[in-house]
């Protein structure tokens, strides 16, 4: 049981994404608290429960990257009137939407 917890630390140093980061870091959590209390290593066993917590937080965060694009979202610019002064109740018009570029036929 050891060296699979060892194992799945060492898989942790090898992933780039953080939801995998954690899922792996909550994995070897889990297996370091089998190991730990089955051959009695107190230290072992109380630092891992209190990582793991800490790593279920951080996968939530890391799941909810929408709260971030929110907030950047709510910024909105405004226009600058002939003069070059901002006017904060004129906001800027939508853009036209997308269309495509009409090629040529050969």
């Amino acid at each position: 049981m050891g060296y699979v917890a060892s194992a799945l630390v060492l898989a942790t140093f090898s992933v780039r994404r953080p939801v995998s980061l954690r899922l792996l870091a909550m994995a070897s959590n889990v297996a370091f608290i089998a190991y730990a209390a089955m051959t009695g290593i107190g230290p072992v066993l109380a630092l891992h429960v209190v990582l793991l917590p800490v790593n279920a937080l951080r996968l939530t965060q890391a799941l909810r990257p929408h709260v971030r694009v929110a907030a950047a979202v709510t910024f909105q610019p405004v226009m600058r009137s002939a003069s070059g002064h901002v006017s904060a109740d004129r906001p800027m018009p939508d853009p036209p939407p997308y269309t495509r570029p009409i090629r040529p036929r050969s």
